[in-house]
């Protein structure tokens, strides 16, 4: 029975000690030249839908948050405007984790999505 307690203690300290990892994550839309419908999964899980209306073609939409490893990331977005382009990324901890981009595309969603991997 001691040998017992003694393993179930060594099993509970050890799965109290894993660390949870808390990741910065980006979502960044760049080289939109018209209005765009951009989607996206916020730090609750929500997917949320707003437009981001570019002035410039540098003009650059973001949101940043924490994630842990394992949490799923989403961004999409699509534009009506055949002379606009869009890129999409999803950065995690400053580097790039997910990338897509189209041009003169207003048929469909450009998806960019994954989830976090554990380190």
């Amino acid at each position: 029975m001691k040998k017992l307690i003694i393993l179930l203690f060594i099993i509970y300290s050890g799965l109290a000690c894993t660390p949870v990892t808390h990741n910065n994550i980006s979502y960044l839309a760049t080289d939109a030249t018209a209005n765009t419908r951009l989607q996206y999964l916020n730090k609750d899980g929500d997917l949320v839908s707003v437009q981001f209306k570019p002035k410039a073609e540098d003009d650059i939409w973001q949101y940043s948050f924490i994630a842990d490893d394992g949490d799923i990331v989403f961004l999409a977005g699509q534009y009506k405007d055949i002379h606009s382009a869009l890129k999409l990324m999803i950065k995690v901890n400053g580097k790039i984790y997910k990338q897509g981009s189209t041009i003169a595309d207003t048929n469909t969603f450009l998806v960019v999505s994954g989830t976090i991997p554990y380190k």
